[in-house]
């Protein structure tokens, strides 16, 4: 079954489609109330409750399935160092690296079985963004729908594949940082990463491409990646059918890619945080927000004619969320889909970091807005998933007030009990053992970036960070995935920086 075609084919017939799936959502609602979802008889082995299970899968745009998430069994995530993952949302989900294994030896490891099993049972602690976007009941927005499409319990070969190979971009985009922009390390004098894939790499894919459904590819800026276009063109002759997406900032379209999207296999989602350029270009530095809107245009016209599926990717920040229904109207009028990205860095530029009367505007502002009416099953989904992030709004409103009084009750402590409180934290975060000289040094590092600021400035500062590590799980923490203490130090002090330009009220408006 060619389910791109089919795709196609509803986007052409819309009301035809709007009726089948409404049916199937009311029959899909039904189902999931008294599916067997195999949830574990041990429940302390879950960190996703029975009630978020059934209430995920209620509204779960493809139905309800047995599996909370599919990425671990049909999914290959290869990223710039050479590491593998389940997928790319998640670095607790490890498999192997191309530099010391090969492509089918991953797939086949004892380490793709563990991470099976932890989803199994529903089991997220390796995957704590995605459980917390669960747990805020954003469930549009939730990344591992992007697995269910073909989803199977078992698969023999990867079904899916994702594709992260380099840093390369020409854009230094305010929400990116130095791991994703090849500009940005260019600023900060970082040296640009190595290439690990080497021919040896594609030629081992060749025997995978022929499985494939769909293969995605990220950056960096998929456009400036040489090998990129090796892989697409292996994908088009070996497996015609494979749906080929790609997530690009819309700054660079050539000849070249443009023979590609001939083909017909190209599904394209192309970053849009604005429609307007002086906020388009404030939050994606270094773009042209002319060229982007031209390219747009070009890609609209190749959705329209039926070439390829476009859709729109939106990160709502402090800088643009009040253009959020005028990019949903956008995407609705042109019958495309729009993905609401769920944003926590940095701190100082995400919503969910800000007091209780922020968020509480940010609510009554875009509940005063009435979006346009269009008559489509996109633009339906569209709407929910709108919906669905003016609800995660009341999360972090009610995770604001829990926050507030936990300041509140601790700017009475002196400064010295507030530190106690943080070492302890630290300690219990780390997955490296911090002794006394590394507890120093880093409180030395603390004390020297506020050693100006008003007491009660340092006080919300580190008790905001204490917050942030008290309530977090431990792989969520700042001392996430490195082990040097110098490095721990630094990913530290980079929350300690955020709030501090938080409490300071840098970028408010």
């Amino acid at each position: 079954m060619n389910i791109n075609k089919i795709r196609k084919v509803f986007y052409k017939y819309p009301k035809v489609l709007k009726l089948g799936y409404s049916i199937a959502k009311s029959i899909w609602r039904i189902e999931a109330m008294y599916k067997d979802y195999d949830y574990p008889n041990d429940e302390s082995l879950a960190t996703i409750d029975k009630n978020t299970v059934k209430e995920y899968n209620k509204n779960r745009i493809l139905g309800p399935k047995k599996r909370i998430c599919y990425a671990a069994f049909n999914n290959l995530h290869f990223t710039m160092n050479g590491d593998v993952y389940s997928c790319c949302y998640s670095s607790g989900m490890y498999l192997g690296n191309i530099r010391n294994n090969s492509i089918k030896e991953i797939w086949k490891s004892e380490n793709v079985n563990n991470a099976q099993t932890f989803l199994s049972n529903y089991n997220m602690s390796k995957c704590l963004s995605c459980k917390e976007v669960l747990t805020a009941r954003n469930y549009g927005s939730f990344p591992g729908l992007k697995y269910d499409m073909y989803s199977k319990d078992t698969a023999f070969m990867p079904t899916q594949m994702s594709f992260e190979l380099s840093d390369l971009c020409n854009f230094a985009c305010v929400m990116c940082n130095e791991d994703y922009s090849s500009t940005i390390k260019k600023i900060k004098g970082i040296p640009l990463n190595k290439n690990f894939y080497t021919d040896t790499f594609l030629n081992q894919l060749e025997e995978f491409i022929p499985y494939l459904k769909i293969a995605t590819f990220i950056g960096g800026e998929p456009m400036m990646i040489k090998i990129y276009y090796k892989i697409w063109e292996r994908i088009i002759k070996l497996n015609p059918n494979c749906i080929i997406h790609v997530q690009t900032n819309g700054s660079i379209l050539n000849e070249q890619f443009i023979s590609f999207i001939n083909s017909g296999n190209f599904e394209i989602g192309i970053s849009i945080d604005s429609l307007q350029k002086s906020t388009f270009e404030n939050i994606r530095k270094n773009s042209n927000f002319d060229i982007v809107r031209s390219n747009l245009n070009t890609y609209l016209k190749f959705h329209q004619q039926g070439k390829i599926i476009l859709s729109i990717n939106f990160c709502p920040i402090i800088l643009n969320w009040k253009e959020i229904p005028e990019v949903v109207n956008f995407a609705n009028a042109n019958n495309i889909s729009i993905k609401i990205i769920h944003v926590t860095r940095p701190r100082q530029l995400a919503i969910i970091y800000r007091s209780v009367s922020y968020l509480q505007n940010v609510v009554r502002f875009l509940n005063n807005i009435a979006l346009e009416q269009y008559n489509s099953p996109i633009s339906n989904v569209n709407n929910r998933i709108y919906d669905d992030f003016r609800n995660i709004l009341q999360f972090y409103i009610e995770d604001g007030l829990k926050r507030e009084d936990f300041i509140t009750v601790r700017m009475r402590l002196a400064i010295a009990e507030i530190y106690d409180q943080l070492k302890i934290e630290i300690i219990r975060h780390s997955r490296i053992e911090f002794n006394e000289t590394d507890l120093q040094n880093l409180f030395d590092t603390l004390n020297q970036t506020l050693q100006f600021e008003p007491m009660n400035i340092k006080k919300r500062v580190v008790i905001s960070v204490l917050y942030i590590l008290r309530t977090s799980d431990v792989q969520k923490s700042s001392m996430e995935v490195n082990r040097e203490i110098l490095t721990e130090i630094k990913l530290f002090m980079k929350i300690v920086e955020e709030q501090l330009q938080i409490e300071k009220g840098v970028f408010d408006e």
